[in-house]
């Protein structure tokens, strides 16, 4: 990552002409590292990261479709949580 974020910083843009966007260093918050931390640990707990866990729904597997209950149940439970507090 570093090496090609290297390079993109110093390019023009992509070769289809759109510009890089990069994240400000101010939006880099105690929100964005306790999420990033979660999304690992919950990685590393359950084996499955989302896009992997939607695909595995298409196999019926039981423990996908649980991982994908958990996964909905917690998304909508922080979005709710984090709308009371802002």
């Amino acid at each position: 990552y570093f090496v090609a974020a290297f390079f993109a910083k110093r390019s023009n843009g992509r070769p289809w002409g759109e510009k890089f966007v990069w994240l400000e260093e101010e939006k880099f918050t105690p929100r964005f590292f306790l999420g990033a931390a979660m999304f690992g640990i919950g990685w590393g707990l359950v084996g499955l990261c989302p896009g992997p866990a939607l695909v595995s729904i298409g196999g019926l597997s039981r423990d996908a479709l649980l991982f994908f209950a958990v996964m909905m149940v917690g998304i909508f439970g922080a979005d709710m949580l984090l709308k009371r507090f802002d």
